[in-house]
């Protein structure tokens, strides 16, 4: 798994998730999600657009994510989720729980 932070305008920080999600890195995301988070003034946006798969493990630290940026007030939103992913996020009901963008440009334009 990969991870990439880019900052952009109206206070939103785009972390950019490629690879797995599972058991094996979720660990690291969080790890890496701890930056990020400390950061954010406004909008936290989850790019998923390489991301190949997602366990239920990927599914809770994406969720512990959104709980600890509910503590700075801050809104989670997901972009680009493909294929399994989207699947996954569906049947799981974690498409009721987030914003979903198909991209990070419409996710920016939203806020």
């Amino acid at each position: 798994m990969e991870i990439t932070v880019t900052e952009e305008e109206k206070g939103a920080i785009v972390v950019s998730v490629n690879g797995r999600l599972d058991a094996q890195t979720a660990g690291e995301f969080m790890k890496n999600m701890a930056e990020p988070l400390e950061r954010v003034e406004n909008h936290l946006i989850i790019n998923f657009d390489a991301l190949e798969y997602i366990s239920s493990a990927g599914l809770r630290v994406v969720l512990a994510t959104a709980k600890k940026s509910e503590v700075k007030k801050v809104n989670v939103l997901i972009a680009g989720l493909k294929d399994t992913v989207e699947t996954v996020f569906k049947i799981s009901g974690f498409h009721m729980l987030f914003k979903i963008f198909d991209t990070v440009e419409a996710a920016l334009d939203q806020i």
